[in-house]
């Protein structure tokens, strides 16, 4: 375990919404700034569905535009204490993947589950990041990692520190772009106990080599009012002779930690090379939905063709050919959403095939069609068309990895 070898060049902190920058890497951030590194940092959500604590601001809360605006100069006014010159929000200018319309990424919100572990909230917002497509919220941070000129990147640890499911999200799509862009990834050690455990024992069995700890008790009064401007979420509690604490909207009070942690996951790697995926452009992003199209086109036309095959067993006769079609349907565009997880690569495969089989419905020169006007051949014009659907409209498939809430992590506040 080291207490130095810190960044000492750029440093993109990347944190879901108002707050967490301060409550998380506050100290961490203000050590560096304090020390004249290139600090800055990348809020993925402007937090519209924060509680709020203060009676008198209770009027913001549910209300989604008003809230944001607020927690927008909080976390502003936060900043200013840290000594943080740099911010961006993704979606925004500077922060938005090259050729793409500026967009707001939105709280996803979090409730917890019957297991006792943070979940997405049933009324999400389809504009919310938990629901984003993954691919597009990556290349959105490969820009903020290049407007920064960042080396290294500050994350949350694979659990989010407490499981919300932006927090687990930011993690994985922060670490992913770091790796993209050949630059260092960090992620921030959240609990107080075992930091405070690994100072006073630096032997300790389980102190790993790769964390670097930070006193932050020089620039405690910078980290104490940073979280005092976040007013609507935050209770900064301060009474005589005892450690400065502070409270969430649930209540549950806990110390300013002094100590924080960064550990080191992924070392800079410098500029991709062979074999590495280049962040994706819009040449990219036109070359793969071509590819998908001619996919479509190609699997429709295989399909058109044999979609009427029957089986016969004694006196019952299988639609084997339909079936067999519909089913390749299906899973040729499930997987495209799950292996790409974009839905503009499942549209093009899906646009494909449908043009194949309107194409072969077609009458030929002899008057034949490969899609007779049976039954087989009036559910392969349709059901297609309904499975695409289906597919496309879907909120959000499963991603690989499967680690986006299969977390255990520590609970805390709901609103952060």
């Amino acid at each position: 375990m080291k207490s130095s070898g810190l960044p000492n060049e750029g440093v993109l902190f990347v944190h879901a919404h108002p707050d967490d920058e301060t409550i998380s890497t506050g100290g961490s951030i203000a050590t560096l700034a304090q020390q004249g590194v290139a600090v800055s940092l990348l809020t993925c959500t402007r937090g519209e569905r924060g509680e709020v604590i203060p009676p008198q601001l209770a009027h913001l809360e549910g209300v989604g535009p008003a809230l944001a605006a607020h927690r927008e100069g909080e976390l502003a006014d936060a900043l200013r204490e840290l000594g943080v010159t740099r911010h961006l929000y993704l979606g925004a200018a500077g922060a938005r993947a090259e050729g793409l319309p500026e967009r707001r990424y939105e709280d996803s919100g979090m409730v917890e589950g019957a297991d006792g572990l943070p979940h997405l909230v049933p009324d999400a917002s389809p504009g919310c990041l938990c629901l984003a497509d993954f691919e597009e919220v990556v290349a959105d941070m490969v820009a903020a990692i290049r407007t920064t000129g960042a080396t290294s990147v500050v994350s949350y640890d694979e659990r989010g520190g407490y499981g919300h499911p932006d927090h687990v999200l930011a993690h994985r799509a922060a670490r992913e772009a770091a790796g993209r862009a050949g630059v260092g990834f960090l992620e921030a050690v959240e609990d107080a106990a075992q930091l405070e455990r690994w100072v006073s024992d630096p032997e300790a069995h389980d102190a790993p080599d790769d964390v670097m700890l930070l006193d932050v008790t020089p620039v405690l009064d910078a980290k104490v009012a940073a979280l005092r401007a976040h007013a609507t979420q935050v209770t900064v509690i301060e009474r005589e002779g005892e450690p400065v604490s502070f409270a969430l909207s649930n209540g549950r009070v806990r110390p300013v930690a002094t100590i924080e942690g960064l550990r080191l996951v992924d070392a800079a790697a410098g500029a991709p090379e062979s074999g590495d995926p280049e962040p994706e452009t819009r040449t990219s992003r036109v070359a793969s939905s071509l590819v998908s199209l001619i996919i479509g086109l190609l699997i429709g036309v295989l399909l058109t063709i044999n979609h009427q095959h029957r089986l016969t067993l004694g006196e019952v006769t299988i639609p084997i050919g339909l079936i067999v079609s519909l089913l390749v349907v299906g899973a040729l565009l499930v997987g495209m959403r799950l292996v790409f997880e974009s839905r503009l690569i499942a549209l093009s495969t899906a646009v494909g095939v449908a043009g194949a089989t309107a194409l072969l419905s077609q009458e030929g020169p002899g008057g034949s069609v490969l899609v007779p006007g049976n039954v087989e051949g009036f559910v392969w014009a349709y059901a297609p068309l309904l499975i695409s659907l289906v597919v496309l409209a879907w909120p959000k498939l499963p991603t690989r990895g499967g680690d986006r809430m299969g977390v255990q992590p520590r609970q805390e506040g709901s609103s952060l």
